[in-house]
């Protein structure tokens, strides 16, 4: 029996040749082995529309993961620069109502700055010069992300905070005039950005 021959390129395995009949005088003719079909073998790896999908398709993903990441980071940054702005606003307030050099009326007892990414927190230095930031006695400052912006209610840059010695904010002192009159501000952080109340 002869065995059917494919062409290579239809992607058909050859099968093993068929065994003839077999003739035995007491038994006869006997059955042989049943041929084995054809087998298709499909052929392996990526073509070349294939390959170019999985590309763009990776691409695509890894564009999406980045911008959320950049969105994530923002956020994280502002709740790290939230945290350490209150805390901040704290000493400042427990140190105006420490009123170490008894500053007395409107003026300001202590103050909290903001310049260079750096926040501070000053005092008095003696009971005839208010507390402010280019004067007074540093007791507390932390650095902030360079990526970090304050803005006050009118969407000015956030400079400073000056307190009085019953913890109040106060503008009176003539190195208080560009500080801020209420608690408001707004941390902003990329295309991020975080409102906090500072009292």
């Amino acid at each position: 029996m002869s065995m059917k021959a494919y062409p290579p390129s239809l992607g058909f395995a050859r099968s093993a040749p068929c065994r003839p009949l077999a003739y035995t005088p007491s038994l006869g003719f006997a059955k042989s082995a049943p041929c084995r079909p054809l087998a298709y073998t499909p052929s392996l790896g990526l073509t070349l529309v294939e390959m170019l999908v999985v590309i763009a398709m990776a691409g695509i993903l890894a564009f999406t993961s980045l911008a959320f990441t950049g969105a994530w980071v923002d956020s994280n940054r502002l709740m790290d620069s939230q945290n350490i702005v209150l805390q901040g606003f704290r000493h400042a307030k427990a140190a105006a109502l420490r009123n170490t050099h008894g500053i007395t009326g409107d003026s300001a007892a202590s103050v909290l700055c903001f310049s260079n990414h750096t926040i501070v927190v000053r005092i008095a230095t003696n009971s005839s010069t208010p507390a402010s930031c280019s004067s007074g006695t540093s007791i507390w400052q932390s650095l902030l992300s360079d990526r970090l912006n304050i803005k006050d209610t009118g969407d000015s840059n956030f400079s400073c905070s000056c307190l009085t010695n019953k913890g109040v904010l106060t503008t009176t002192s003539t190195a208080c005039g560009s500080c801020i009159d209420n608690a408001a501000i707004t941390l902003n952080s990329g295309s991020e950005s975080l409102p906090v109340t500072l009292l």
